[in-house]
């Protein structure tokens, strides 16, 4: 792969980290989203469970039936992976030490209420480039109700194309972006 070709790919906006296989291409996508809340007693229970929910059939209608999307709740434990724990214990910004690929694609989602204010903070890793989003994302509402809502356009705002150099030949270049089987239409 020649860089002059990374740097027309990266200009596009398309996250390459390497010669890609054509099937991780087609793949249907799998969405993690981790959620970790704040100690506030108004992050509990009922409030919880509604975040994720909304989270989940948000970004669930938006992708489409085949690809998937699973949120869950930050909690340390023997079963937590490695990044999980360093996330809970360093913060987003450890994200850009991991360049281990998956199947995955990994948005973090941190919720705590400050001086009124829900403070929401998301960061993603791309398991199939093996990158993290390039910074943390942040927002505040005072309104509850908004707080899924809110999550969601962060996480959105990371959901950047993966894509790969499937074929060279000469000084043709053909690309393919990951785009679970879809057909773009003009």
């Amino acid at each position: 792969m020649r860089w002059r070709n990374l740097a027309i790919l990266a200009a596009a906006g398309v996250a390459v980290a390497g010669p890609v296989r054509a099937d991780d291409l087609t793949n249907p996508y799998r969405v993690e989203v981790v959620l970790q809340f704040g100690a506030h007693r108004w992050l509990k229970g009922d409030f919880r469970d509604r975040i994720a929910r909304e989270i989940r059939d948000e970004l669930q209608t938006s992708l489409g039936k085949r690809d998937t999307v699973e949120v869950v709740e930050l909690k340390l434990d023997d079963k937590t992976p490695a990044m999980w724990k360093r996330v809970a214990g360093e913060g987003l910004g450890v994200l850009d030490s991991f360049p281990e690929l998956s199947d995955t694609k990994t948005h973090f989602v941190q919720i705590d209420f400050v001086d009124g204010t829900y403070e929401i903070a998301a960061r993603q890793h791309d398991g199939t480039t093996g990158l993290a989003s390039p910074l943390v994302r942040k927002a505040s509402v005072p309104d509850r109700l908004l707080v899924g809502h809110i999550a969601v356009r962060l996480i959105n705002r990371d959901f950047g194309l993966a894509g790969g150099i499937v074929k060279q030949d000469g000084d043709t270049v053909t690309v393919q972006l990951k785009a679970a089987g879809r057909r773009a239409r003009h």
